[in-house]
């Protein structure tokens, strides 16, 4: 994700190399990003100026990555169409029709796991999800966790049974329910079922009453768990991949 805040120009894409098998599975390269105080010797360690002093250089840092869409999940939070609140339909409905919806489509068809979060489908609001994604589930081509303190076990065996060693977090909204659900970003970091990745682009915050429009909320939040949490994907670069296959 790029913004005034936080300009990362100087990290340039790599080849994603990517490979499509017969069964349509593919594999590809990214580059992923990390937002750091610390300086980078190399992609594993940072680099000491003693013993027990690190060197400081507060910039974005580019990581290769390898991904293999047999063993790469596609997690998305709450992709409601009738949240109770008619702005909110809106607002992330724009991105859900523009970013969202057409790279969760591009990964099913190159054989990624789709995982969707979301509240029971009996609710009276934050219950629905876009009729291309209920297809989806429909069809059993995607899994579907709804919310629950209990689910961390039943999700731990998903993965493990169908190999899965990374998870693409998207979704909204990333300083809430990306954050704070049950099987969200830092639950299933904490698991250690993997690495986790976050796509910003396909995501968008609970904004403040003044950063509806800038984002600021969203940046921040995108910062935060690219320090700590996950490795950053820029959407171009992903949906690149997919699509050279």
């Amino acid at each position: 994700m790029k913004g005034i805040m936080f300009a990362d120009d100087h990290l340039q894409p790599i080849a994603p190399n990517t490979v499509r098998r017969e069964d349509g599975s593919i594999t590809y390269s990214l580059l992923a990003k990390r937002y750091s105080h610390w300086k980078y010797k190399d992609e594993t360690s940072l680099e000491f100026l003693s013993e027990t002093k690190i060197a400081t250089l507060d910039a974005w840092n580019g990581f290769h990555r390898d991904f293999d869409s047999k063993k790469t999940a596609i997690m998305v939070m709450d992709p409601w169409i009738n949240s109770p609140c008619d702005f909110l339909d809106e607002y992330y409905g724009k991105n859900l029709r523009k970013k969202l919806i057409p790279f969760v489509l591009a990964a099913e068809q190159s054989g990624h796991h789709i995982v969707i979060l979301s509240d029971s489908p009996d609710g009276k609001y934050n219950s629905k999800i876009p009729p291309e994604l209920q297809e989806l589930v429909d069809s059993g081509r995607a899994k579907f966790f709804i919310h629950g303190a209990d689910n961390a076990e039943e999700f731990s065996a998903y993965a493990k049974e169908n190999g899965i060693e990374k998870f693409i977090y998207t979704g909204y909204c990333s300083n809430l329910c990306i954050l704070n659900r049950p099987l969200g970003l830092p639950r299933v970091l904490s698991l250690c079922l993997g690495e986790v990745f976050f796509l910003p682009d396909c995501s968008a915050a609970m904004e403040h009453k003044d950063t509806w429009k800038n984002q600021l909320v969203h940046q921040a939040t995108t910062l935060l768990i690219s320090q700590g949490m996950a490795l950053l994907i820029e959407y171009d670069d992903i949906m690149n991949a997919i699509k050279r296959a």
